[in-house]
């Protein structure tokens, strides 16, 4: 399961990517979203099948879902940054500090998300020691 999660902190490392080059986000995220699919994959492979979703297939879930909001933050922080009148080649009149506060909530909601289904996740995996 680490590494899951280490692909859903890689994904929280586009914000430091340029807000301007969306593409360059898009990728990143596209990539981690099939790195995902990839460890999920090799790790059912060396697992028995079993006829019901396992703490893997959960956290995959959740990492996914996480990636899927940072890319729809990246989204919409260039939309925000972005000057009414469109952006061609270099765009000067790109706004940073709009897409800065739209990064820093997409971010923290994203991590807020990641922390707290996590902790859910590990919450309802815990069954009381019964001793028997």
């Amino acid at each position: 399961m680490v590494p899951l999660y280490l692909v859903s902190f890689f994904g929280l490392l586009t914000y430091f990517l340029e807000p301007v080059a969306l593409s360059s986000r898009i990728s990143v995220l596209s990539a981690l979203i099939f790195t995902v699919y990839a460890i999920q994959w090799v790790t059912i492979e060396r697992l028995p099948r079993l006829p019901f979703a396992t703490v893997l297939d959960g956290v995959a879930q959740r990492v996914v879902a996480s990636l899927m909001m940072i890319l729809i933050g990246a989204r919409v922080a260039h939309r925000a940054g972005r000057p009414t009148g469109g952006c061609w080649g270099d765009c000067v009149d790109f706004d940073e500090e709009a897409v800065e506060k739209v990064d820093f909530v997409a971010g923290i909601t994203v991590l807020v998300f990641i922390v707290g289904s996590s902790l859910t996740l590990a919450a309802s995996c815990m069954r009381p020691f019964t001793g028997q």
